[in-house]
């Protein structure tokens, strides 16, 4: 921009010094007046991409952190899922211990056996109980991971929800590189229309300055447009993926995180082991 205003002022200095050129044509003024009118579009050009570039790099990096988000909800939902697969595959299959007893039951024992049989049927029995997880823990097994899949799916859309506005800002910039690209343009035109006094390049820099006014124009409005509904898309998909995890309580913790607690408490509680004293390290 510098440069095309050291060329205006070398070439309106040359038309002075002439003599004729631009004064001789009664344009010369109305040609310096056009190309400072320009000369501002470019410096508004200019100022809207260096502004859309940077606003451009913080959204892509503010959906970079939620993607961050995303990958640790995904985590944990595939390390429960993990889980709770190994699970099933260590479980016994209640159909086949069914099937297993009617089998036993069907041998032919003898007499005096009879008794160490119903023993030991009733000690397998009682096994296949005891390694059968309950019910109640099993579900909340399955709530868990029904929970982080549905945090998974709703960090994965507040990700999303920053392409539009990614996409503004890009398009934004283009679009305002266009029209200084435009103005830079016409300001050489107007130059030579000073240069040579010629009426048909200063109406061609005219139209390229009217031109370039419309793309800024344009593109101001729609971009802001469009951000305000990618802003608000983001917003909505935030609330949701917070309202997942749950509101904190007055200790500063969320839902489920008191779940994790009572899980750990209950753990504890089987084992015999005490809950560690805030702040105590381990040996």
């Amino acid at each position: 921009m510098n440069e095309a205003h050291e060329l205006a002022e070398k070439i309106e200095g040359a038309g002075h010094g002439g003599g004729h050129g631009a004064h001789a044509g009664g344009i010369g003024k109305f040609v310096g007046l056009t190309m400072a009118v320009i000369g501002v579009l470019l410096a508004i050009c200019s100022a809207y991409v260096g502004s859309e570039r940077t606003e451009l790099v913080q959204t892509m990096v503010e959906q970079s952190n939620t993607y961050s988000e995303f990958q640790a909800s995904s985590t944990k939902y595939r390390a429960m899922m993990a889980q709770i697969q190994q699970t099933y595959a260590v479980t016994p299959s209640r159909k086949l211990a069914t099937e297993a007893l009617e089998r036993l039951d069907q041998i032919q024992v003898p007499r005096e056996s009879q008794e160490l049989a119903t023993l030991q049927k009733a000690t397998l029995k009682e096994l296949t109980v005891l390694m059968t997880p309950r019910k109640s823990e099993v579900e909340s097994f399955l709530a868990t991971i029904a929970r982080y899949d549905e945090e998974r799916k709703a960090a994965r859309a507040w990700a999303e929800s920053y392409e539009d506005e990614v996409h503004a800002h890009f398009e934004g910039s283009e679009d305002f590189e266009k029209a200084q690209l435009l103005a830079e343009i016409g300001i050489v035109i107007a130059s030579i229309a000073l240069l040579r006094s010629s009426k048909p390049f200063w109406y061609v820099s005219i139209v390229a300055a009217v031109v370039c006014a419309v793309i800024v124009g344009k593109t101001w409005t729609n971009l802001r447009h469009e951000v305000h509904e990618a802003e608000e898309k983001q917003v909505h998909a935030k609330e949701h993926y917070e309202e997942l995890r749950g509101k904190k309580d007055a200790n500063g913790k969320r839902a489920a995180e008191v779940q994790d607690d009572e899980t750990l408490a209950k753990i504890r509680e089987r084992f015999g082991i005490a809950a560690a004293a805030p702040g105590a390290k381990a040996e």
